[in-house]
């Protein structure tokens, strides 16, 4: 088996991130990733030698996945608030797979997945602080708006509601917080 085949590194992701959203970083081993997936542990072994690397490598992959499906999203010739509130679905919906427990889980045990996972943001935020800057110019948006602090703040509230499961539903608090912040910047 080739260690570079795409096809054997995409069910070593998928079967990881499976065992993340189940299990967090605990009450797996690299062995039941072997399992699941199918291949042999000095394969997996050869492609990534730390349960540590390949969480990190699977939730940076997951993330892009996201991240290419909100570009795709933001590029298309539609109408911008439509568009803006699509963003919102799908960012909802992306979240809503994502246990706040288990990813704390992960973060505290291995702080270089956090470290990384906040990088990987930060160019998720520039690309939607750009679209938003788009909307600005062409006078769809109030000119006041500060498009990198209220993507600060909507980051720290969409944070705020996943920390307290308790109290919020992810997916449907998520979409209503959006909703308000893009009444309040409409034109």
């Amino acid at each position: 088996m080739k260690i570079n085949n795409c096809d054997i590194i995409d069910r070593i992701h998928e079967e990881t991130l499976n065992l993340i959203f189940t299990y967090g970083a605990k009450g797996w081993t690299m062995d039941t990733v072997c399992k699941k997936s199918g291949i042999a542990k000095d394969t997996l072994y050869r492609i990534i030698s730390k349960k540590e690397d390949l969480i990190k490598d699977t939730l940076l992959k997951a993330l892009d996945r996201h991240d290419k499906a909100m570009q795709d999203l933001l590029i298309q010739d539609r109408d911008f608030f439509c568009t803006l509130r699509d963003s919102a679905t799908l960012l909802s919906g992306f979240i809503a797979k994502f246990s706040l427990d288990k990813l704390s889980q992960i973060f505290l045990q291995y702080p270089s997945v956090e470290k990384a996972i906040n990088n990987g943001m930060e160019e998720y935020f520039q690309s939607f602080t750009n679209f938003l800057n788009e909307g600005k110019k062409s006078g769809l948006l109030k000119e006041s708006v500060d498009t990198k602090l209220l993507i600060n703040f909507i980051h720290s509230c969409v944070m705020q509601i996943l920390m307290h499961p308790e109290i919020y539903n992810a997916t449907k608090d998520t979409e209503a917080l959006l909703d308000y912040f893009i009444d309040g910047i409409k034109r």
